[in-house]
């Protein structure tokens, strides 16, 4: 009689890889650079608009509580490895996405001070 054993579902260690680095690299931006743009923009106390006052906290809290965002860098992404292909596609591209939305979100945010100033530097005052 054959074995009735089912056969091991093979793994997606590369889609965990790939979440993993994803969000250390998100995390590593949100609490190492971040932070210095904040620095910056408190010391000169340029107006900061919404989505960069937001990004300002996100970066503070994360910064002081990190046990929350160091699980997720590994948790997350290591649950991931139990996927079979096609939800290991599926994932990426998802990630992918996210991370691409995330860092455009995160680079708009920082600079939108800078463009208030310089627009506020050629405006004409009556």
């Amino acid at each position: 009689m054959g074995n009735c054993a089912p056969e091991p579902k093979p793994r997606s260690w590369g889609t965990a890889l790939f979440a993993g680095l994803y969000f250390a690299t998100l995390a590593g931006a949100l609490m190492k650079i971040v932070p210095k743009f904040s620095e910056v923009y408190r010391q000169v106390k340029v107006p900061m608009p919404g989505p960069t006052e937001l990004l300002m906290t996100l970066s503070d809290l994360a910064c002081a509580v990190p046990w929350l965002i160091y699980p997720m860098v590994v948790l997350l992404p290591a649950a991931l490895c139990r996927l079979d292909k096609r939800q290991a596609s599926a994932a990426r591209t998802a990630i992918s996405l996210t991370y691409a939305i995330s860092m455009v979100g995160m680079l708009i945010a920082l600079f939108m001070p800078l463009l208030s100033v310089t627009y506020g530097i050629g405006a004409r005052r009556h």
